[in-house]
């Protein structure tokens, strides 16, 4: 029995400890990295799976055994998104998000994200994925619960990349001025979506809008509050 079989196997045991063996034969983190130990592109759908075990555990090994395989390929992405992430939100969790530019496609994971979960959305989100973190009320960064009712709010960043082009799926270039301008255009689209995403969601509390956006060697300038959200019993 070769590795992929084994570990495919393993997966389907009763007990949690071995479907957690398994995927620590597939990749560990230590000290901060993950040592991938199995590059077989067989295990991927594999783990896949394995993102919608019961065990939550399992499911953040899952989630940090495909990082490898997501950042040597970020167009892995579109294979492992919808067997890990779903399109509503019930407005009860932290999260990060993504929005898929070829496609419209809006996604999010089906709990709070944290270590792994949160990173596997991250990973390969340069490509065609625009990000985006979303805070329920009381769980935002201090500098947004300073705002006036900032701590009583969910707070929604939205990532502009200046000099990354999500249609060409390309870095621009940085003395281009109309290229830039224009891609600036086209991510106030994607982040429209996004925001037209949660309104539809009718949360029960006012969402603000942030950006954080970067270009090239530039220093990331977050901009707070650029917009609010009314939802819900807001609206």
């Amino acid at each position: 029995m070769d590795i992929v079989t084994e570990i495919e196997r393993n997966l389907l045991d009763k007990d949690v400890r071995t479907r957690r063996r398994a995927l620590t034969k597939v990749a560990d983190k230590k000290a901060g990295a993950i040592e991938l130990k199995v590059r077989d592109r067989r295990v991927v759908p594999i783990l896949a799976r394995a993102l919608a075990d019961q065990d939550m555990s399992v499911r953040r090994s899952a989630a940090i055994a495909l990082r490898p395989f997501l950042q040597e390929d970020p167009a892995l992405m579109a294979t492992v998104l919808p067997a890990y992430a779903i399109d509503t939100f019930d407005g009860k969790y932290t999260h990060v998000g993504l929005l898929d530019a070829e496609t419209g496609k809006i996604w999010i994971p089906p709990f709070q994200a944290k270590g792994g979960h949160a990173a596997l959305m991250a990973d390969g989100s340069t490509d065609r994925y625009f990000k985006f973190d979303f805070y329920v009320p009381g769980q935002a960064p201090p500098q947004y619960k300073r705002l006036p009712g900032g701590e009583k709010a969910g707070h929604l960043t939205q990532y502009f990349i200046g000099d990354w082009s999500y249609s060409k799926r390309a870095l621009l270039t940085e003395f281009d001025e109309r290229q830039l301008w224009a891609n600036r255009r086209e991510q106030e689209n994607l982040a429209r979506r996004v925001v037209a995403f949660y309104r539809h969601c009718r949360l029960p509390y006012r969402v603000y809008v942030h950006r954080l956006s970067t270009q090239g060697s530039q220093k990331p300038l977050r901009e707070l509050q650029v917009a609010v959200v009314e939802t819900g019993d807001n609206s």
